[in-house]
């Protein structure tokens, strides 16, 4: 298990359940209360590098798809939301 905490919410990753999906992110909700899952990242396609090393077999360390990536998704960022699957992928593997 990874820990880390994004936009004031601690939130523990692991690998994901589903299909196609790479990690699962569990927090609890600063608003409700109520515990959160949230699975992000497409485990069909690379990523910069995964920070928790459970995909690292799929890291690119291309800072050229780094960039394109981050400006194509800036926009992920400006939300009222502290933690979603945009925010994880941008933070956690790119």
């Amino acid at each position: 298990m990874y820990t880390t905490t994004i936009n004031g919410v601690k939130v523990n990753i692991t690998k994901s359940n589903k299909e196609f999906k790479k990690l699962r992110a569990q927090f609890k909700n600063p608003d409700s209360g109520q515990m959160n899952t949230i699975h992000f990242g497409d485990n069909r396609y690379s990523h910069y590098k995964d920070k928790t090393g459970i995909w690292k077999h799929k890291d690119t360390n291309d800072p050229v798809r780094r960039r394109l990536y981050r400006e194509r998704h800036e926009k992920d960022l400006q939300t009222s939301e502290p933690v979603t699957a945009g925010i994880l992928a941008y933070k956690i593997l790119w």
